[in-house]
């Protein structure tokens, strides 16, 4: 069995009804099927969700942070109590903030996880920026905040790594100088020394750049993480696209640039794979040709050989596409990831919503692909799961049908069929069409009726499970097309 679980993010300026719900995904001969397992209805906005392990005991738990109907921000823990039951079980202390960015890791020696949060002070965004860092110490009571920490920045980037060896993680920030946001690049370790003991152990030196996106992972083969950013050039972000890499070699003194790459490029996506199975990390990333963001779309393998020498070791053809994301996994069960792209076709993003994987077949050379899909739809994002147990990843989209985002919204699952030869496209299963995994609600195409977000209450229609059984959820509201796309759904009680 594998959890997928599907968070809801408002865009409204309202405060709408959330709601937790996870999906169970049962492992079936020739059908999967995804199941509601549980919900719980919140009066909030802008959620997100982590998984992590906060009591140890043998099961994941859910962190969660929304905006409740005051505009605070809460943070939440939920677990499964009995089957089917999903109950809070830990709250912490309501605050002001905006930008708020969730990760989950083990940040001192009690080996359960932490919930660390970085968000901008204030209800307007205007304060300063806070590292906050919390603890189930009571076991299902409170969220205890047990290190904390102010700057004078903003526009920050979170991510958990071990970048020192000692075998807990570093709390890992970039964020612009000042709270306009308009000052130099600053890449930050953290570490949790002790109760209440946050410090600053490690920094790089400054530099000017923009549109910062920030990775960690194994990137040399010495056991441990480094740092990996992906930024523009200059304070207006005109400039190259820089992609680097910092190493904490000395340990909490000063994070060192180990590598550096300059590509005349811009919208970058990344993502960490090893993608030819030499036990490290290769850096992916999914980028525009030009500084202006308006070229093809280049998918490119970079690999760190040795000091100083990160190289471009693979690419794949160029196409016209836009708003591109980018994930990682193994959907063939050959052992090694592989990489796998969604992006609206055309340069202006208006084409059909086309769906790549990618496989390093040559060994360093040429990103050949494994397949090749085209769905007349927008994408409000994918993600990489095994979703029926089989130890090989699917692909699982959620869309709007029709190019223009105007049409019904579905929860898709793909997986290869590995009865064929792998490496020739359009070898696709597509596991939700013929069978009743896929969510879809009841409004006929051929009307014209569909569920627009400047009429979220008008028609209130039941999704459907595709053989047309009900499913008793409703939509609420989905937005405009968009790179990123919003929606709200009425879970049933």
């Amino acid at each position: 069995m594998k959890n997928l679980q599907l968070s809801v993010k408002s865009i409204a300026a309202q405060i709408c009804i959330a709601a937790v719900f996870v999906f169970d995904v049962c492992a079936q001969a020739y059908a999967p099927m995804l199941h509601q397992i549980s919900d719980e209805p919140l009066f909030a906005s802008d959620a997100m969700s982590i998984s992590g392990n906060f009591d140890l005991d043998s099961y994941e738990e859910f962190a969660i942070t929304v905006k409740d109907s005051s505009g605070k921000t809460a943070i939440m823990i939920y677990d499964f109590i009995a089957p089917k039951t999903l109950k809070r079980i830990a709250e912490a202390d309501r605050f002001e903030a905006t930008n708020v960015r969730l990760a989950v890791g083990n940040l001192d020696e009690d080996e359960r996880d932490e919930v660390v949060i970085v968000a901008q002070e204030g209800s307007d965004g205007a304060g300063q920026l806070t590292i906050l860092v919390y603890d189930d110490v009571a076991n299902h009571q409170k969220l205890q905040r047990i290190g904390d920490i102010q700057l004078e920045a903003s526009k920050a980037q979170l991510v958990l790594a071990d970048v020192d060896a000692d075998d807990q993680d570093e709390i890992i920030v970039t964020a612009r100088e000042g709270r306009d946001g308009k000052g130099k690049v600053k890449v930050m370790a953290f570490n949790l020394v002790g109760p209440n003991d946050l410090r600053l152990t490690a920094k790089a030196d400054q530099f000017e750049a923009a549109h910062t996106q920030l990775a960690a992972g194994d990137v040399d083969g010495d056991g441990y993480d480094e740092i990996i950013l992906t930024s523009q050039e200059g304070n207006d972000g005109t400039g190259r696209l820089a992609i680097l890499v910092y190493d904490d070699l000395v340990g909490h003194q000063k994070l060192e640039r180990i590598g550096d790459r300059r590509l005349e490029a811009s919208k970058a996506e990344m993502t960490l794979a090893d993608v030819d199975s030499d036990g490290h990390h290769e850096i992916i990333v999914a980028v525009r040709e030009g500084r202006d963001g308006a070229g093809k779309l280049a998918i490119m393998v970079l690999d760190l050989v040795g000091p100083n020498d990160l190289r471009r070791t693979a690419e794949a053809d160029r196409f016209e596409a836009a708003h591109a994301q980018l994930d990682a996994g193994d959907v063939d069960g050959d052992g090694r990831d592989e990489i796998v792209v969604s992006a609206q076709e055309g340069l202006d993003g208006a084409g059909k919503l086309t769906v790549l994987a990618y496989d390093d077949l040559l060994d360093r050379s040429v990103l050949m692909p494994i397949f090749d899909l085209q769905l007349d739809a927008v994408s409000i994002d994918h993600s990489i799961a095994d979703t029926n147990n089989d130890g090989i990843a699917d692909i699982v989209i959620p869309l709007r049908e029709r190019r223009f985002g105007f049409g019904r919204f579905a929860l898709l699952v793909y997986a290869l069929d590995g009865s064929d030869d792998l490496k020739r496209p359009g070898d696709i299963r597509h596991g939700n069409l013929d069978n009743s995994s896929a969510l879809r609600d009841g409004n006929d195409p051929e009307t014209g009726i569909d569920v627009l977000s400047e009429h979220p209450d008008s028609w209130m229609p039941s999704l459907r499970w595709a053989d047309g059984m009900p499913s008793g959820f409703k939509i609420r509201n989905i937005s405009g097309s968009a790179s990123k796309m919003s929606f709200y759904v009425d879970v049933p009680k």
